[in-house]
């Protein structure tokens, strides 16, 4: 990921990763515009 010009990077819990996913690809799809906002609750373990 890149934010503001610095690389960032999540420690998640691998199921619910696909939720990052699921924004980008609404992202792409233009279902969400990059102007909108998206709140994703991810949870990591160990």
């Amino acid at each position: 990921m890149t934010d503001g010009g610095f690389n960032a990077g999540l420690s998640v819990e691998p199921s619910c990763a696909v939720a990052t996913v699921g924004v980008r690809e609404l992202t792409v799809s233009g279902e969400l515009s990059r102007n909108e906002g998206a709140v994703v609750i991810l949870i990591g373990s160990g």
